[in-house]
């Protein structure tokens, strides 16, 4: 009578656990095969090459820089990045950083256009995506306007020491907890999206900072 008492009393358990699962799992993939909830993968991936610094000729040459689009979209590239923020100068004019007395580092295009409004034209007419990129996000050389006239932004270690071994070379890095850097650099982002028809913006892993100056 016991044994009868007690597998009634877990059977009865287990079909409420199996129901309770049941009604779970079919309401959970009824939930998530709405099309609100739905994953899709993007249609199109991403195709991009980083326009840098080393090559500005084809860059700042309309003829060069035309057949340079003409053969990324040949290749089934749908996006580029090109620099506008690097060893702490605006690579384009900039009335953020002339403010602050950082004069920014541009180039005029060897036609007297503006390079990057051109980039965008060009790559814009071939169905590219143009995204500009902040390269150095807070790092910069210790010789940079920046560095020398912000000094106060800069971050250090524990032993006082500011300067780190990159890619670049020895570098400094502005203190992102600093009120004042996050608004310098967002008011670099937003002007590059204000006066540029651009398709967003590409941020670089210099955004964060080395460990060792956290």
């Amino acid at each position: 009578m016991r044994w009868s008492i007690f597998y009634q009393s877990w059977r009865s358990i287990l079909k409420s656990r199996f129901l309770q699962l049941f009604l779970a799992t079919f309401f959970s993939t009824l939930l998530l095969s709405h099309p609100l909830f739905a994953f899709s993968p993007p249609k199109t991936e991403i195709r991009g090459v980083w326009l840098t610094t080393n090559d500005t000729e084809t860059l700042l040459d309309q003829p060069k820089l035309e057949e340079a689009i003409a053969e990324l979209s040949r290749l089934n590239f749908n996006t580029v990045y090109p620099v506008v923020w690097n060893s702490g100068y605006a690579l384009y004019p900039s009335a953020i950083a002339g403010k602050k007395g950082i004069q920014p580092f541009v180039h005029r295009g060897f036609q007297g256009q503006d390079p990057l409004t051109d980039l965008i034209e060009k790559a814009h007419a071939k169905g590219l995506l143009v995204l500009p990129w902040f390269e150095f996000g807070f790092m910069a050389p210790p010789s940079s306007e920046l560095a020398k006239k912000y000094a106060k932004w800069l971050t250090q270690k524990r032993d006082g020491t500011q300067t780190t071994i990159s890619a670049a070379g020895r570098v400094v890095w502005l203190n992102p907890f600093r009120p004042e850097v996050q608004q310098f650099i967002t008011s670099l982002v937003l002007e590059v999206m204000d006066l540029y028809d651009v398709d967003g913006i590409q941020f670089d892993d210099h955004l964060s900072l080395p460990s060792e100056l956290g």
